[in-house]
């Protein structure tokens, strides 16, 4: 008897067992790869997280002070036209704001100040740059950074070359930088200040200045200054001076940091005093007290103490403004003719953080008859 064999690959149901095994293994190798990946994207997706975690956790701002500024128009006196909040960054990790509340109203948009006082400008102008949830301001590892608030102050100066009316393209008006804000113009130099609509007007659409009066003296250098509020930013009428400042900063890693800052309380005693001379004559004078003003914060204190003194012709003797006399201390004994009566007295005291108050705007002046 005799066998005709057939090799292994000739056999079909033995290759399709090598087939199918090899089918098997191939398959078996995929998804054990496929496992393998989902595990490794898994367990770096569970450390990014943990990082994540972990960076927030060690997250550490904290708001330093702010330094908020009075407008320079009597119209919105009573309040404050900006405010420069510093944030301190103490991880070592850099860190970006997402937004900013100030008294529960969030700022759409703000400014960033460096180490230098200077701020962050737009490339090739004069205009600070805008920060917002989409341009986080960055506060760098072990450094701190102050947010501006409120009005931007910018100017630029013009020479009027014939009498008026006479128009002056402005050069830096703000609506070239910005498109949606609102703003005021002052008009002054060294010898004089001029009023919107009387002496002049501004044409936004055309960036125009015209000169209304012959008040303008031709060749003369004027300043032209622009206070500009952006939308969504702190308006001229927002924040009363009388009024505690709730600040939040919120981080980029959701992290929530808050806090208030309340306006010291002005005090101030008058006494009169005499004091006897060696020749025998008799000087009498007045004597200022402040040390019964106090600051509300329980960790606070005031560092700054200013008065303002008007005398019966209603001339400022000192005062707490740039140029004016200064006459600080929490006891002071101004020189005064005691026949100027009768005097207005102004007290000014500045905290810890920044905060001012002052006397005409809380209780009212001391007047001496």
């Amino acid at each position: 008897m005799s066998f005709k064999g057939r090799g292994l690959f000739q056999d079909e149901r033995a290759a399709t067992v090598v087939f199918g095994t090899l089918l098997i293994i191939l398959v078996t190798i995929t998804v054990v790869s496929a496992l393998a990946l989902s595990i490794s994207v898994a367990q770096k997706n569970a450390m990014d997280r943990q990082s994540a975690i972990e960076a927030s956790e060690s997250e550490n701002l904290k708001i330093v002070s702010i330094q908020p500024k009075a407008s320079d128009y009597p119209l919105y006196s009573s309040y404050w036209d900006s405010l420069n909040i510093t944030v301190l960054n103490l991880d070592i990790l850099d860190s970006r704001v997402s937004a900013v509340s100030i008294n529960g109203n969030y700022m759409m948009n703000y400014f960033l100040i460096d180490e230098n006082m200077e701020p962050f400008l737009i490339s090739g102008t004069d205009y600070p740059m805008i920060f917002d949830s989409r341009r986080r301001a960055e506060i760098p590892a072990g450094k701190a950074r102050q947010i501006h608030i409120g009005g931007i102050h910018t100017s630029e100066n013009i020479t009027p070359g014939s009498s008026s009316p006479v128009n002056v393209s402005l050069s830096n008006f703000p609506d070239k930088a910005y498109s949606d804000f609102s703003y005021l113009v002052k008009v002054y130099n060294s010898t004089a200040s001029f009023n919107y609509g009387s002496d002049f007007t501004v044409d936004e659409n055309s960036s125009i200045l015209t000169l209304l009066n012959d008040s303008f003296v031709p060749g003369t250098n004027y300043t032209v200054e622009y206070t500009t509020f952006l939308n969504g930013n702190m308006g001229p009428m927002q924040v009363s001076k009388n009024d505690p400042i709730t600040v939040e900063i919120i981080s980029d890693r959701i992290n929530v940091y808050k806090k208030m800052f309340v306006p010291p309380v002005p005090l101030a005693e008058v006494q009169y005093k005499s004091e006897l001379r060696p020749n025998g004559s008799v000087d009498q004078y007045l004597l200022f007290d402040a040390s019964g003003s106090y600051d509300p914060d329980s960790d606070g204190f005031i560092t700054g103490y200013g008065w303002a003194i008007y005398n019966g012709t209603g001339a400022k003797v000192y005062g707490f403004d740039e140029g004016d006399t200064p006459l600080r201390g929490v006891k002071v004994r101004p020189a005064l003719n005691l026949l100027d009566t009768p005097f207005t007295i102004d007290l000014e005291v500045t905290d810890d953080t920044g905060m001012v108050s002052k006397l005409s705007e809380t209780s009212g002046n001391i007047t001496i008859p």
